[in-house]
């Protein structure tokens, strides 16, 4: 099987999932096998396939192949469901819950925490301190895990301490690298033929891939796609066309089957 991995995908997308869209379009043509996997947890992933032609069984998401087993990642979304979207709000009109319940079935539940802004201003933030994922039909708890704040790069968030529940045992990884790899290691037992990683974007993806003991390199190859030219500064003549999204791909050349780079001067 090949896979393309992604971070996600949306209703508004960037060049790297046009051109997976345009790579399946010529697998298709070749009559070759082809999964996309998405990694982040999108509520509307299932308005936006539809929007860009994707059919259920053309799509693997790590948090839905959690919440609905084997079958779904071999044959897709059984279903799908009518969405529906709650909060729970204090006296002081800040949302404390925030439930949802996708296309997919899947009832995800945002508990948020209010904290004392370190830089006054404003001085109180909120934001989602946990989530809990269900099957919504089953009313069965699948996922729980921490969201927390990166303390060195403002704005973004770190997913921490994922429990799996009635895997059919419970499950727990410290971090989104040891849960990646125990997905892909799912994703190889399901599909035992030779594996095709064709790595998009995510340097987890790449870490949990490569950096892997039990690694079976004759059936698992791993392809990294440079997208466009990715400039690191377009003020810098002198090192224009590398950043830091390809630093760990390339200082690990020895663990691919190929790197596919988008213009002459990268060659």
């Amino acid at each position: 099987m090949n896979f393309f991995v992604n971070e996600a995908m949306g209703i508004g997308n960037s060049g790297v999932e046009h051109a997976q869209f345009y790579r399946a379009k010529r697998f298709d043509q070749a009559g070759l096998d082809y999964r996309f996997i998405f990694m982040e947890l999108v509520d509307n992933l299932h308005e936006a396939m539809d929007k860009w032609n994707l059919s259920d069984n053309q799509v693997i998401n790590i948090w839905e192949y959690f919440v609905y087993g084997d079958e779904y990642a071999l044959n897709g979304l059984e279903k799908r469901s009518a969405t529906e979207h709650q909060s729970v709000i204090d006296s002081t009109q800040t949302i404390r819950s925030d439930n949802k319940i996708t296309s997919s079935g899947m009832r995800v539940v945002r508990h948020y925490v209010k904290y004392t802004n370190p830089k006054k201003n404003p001085p109180l933030l909120v934001s989602v301190d946990r989530v809990e994922i269900y099957n919504n039909a089953t009313n069965e708890r699948k996922i729980m895990f921490e969201q927390l704040t990166d303390p060195h790069n403002e704005g973004e968030v770190e997913i921490k301490n994922i429990h799996l529940y009635n895997q059919p045992e419970q499950l727990f990884f410290p971090n989104l690298i040891q849960f990646r790899r125990y997905f892909f290691h799912r994703l190889e037992k399901l599909f035992p033929e030779k594996n095709v990683f064709i790595l998009d974007r995510g340097e987890a993806n790449e870490v949990a891939l490569m950096d892997d003991d039990v690694r079976d390199q004759n059936r698992r190859k791993l392809i990294s796609i440079v997208h466009a030219d990715h400039l690191g500064d377009r003020n810098d003549p002198a090192n224009p066309l590398w950043n830091n999204y390809y630093e760990y791909v390339l200082t690990h050349l020895d663990q691919l089957e190929g790197l596919v780079v988008a213009t002459e001067l990268q060659r």
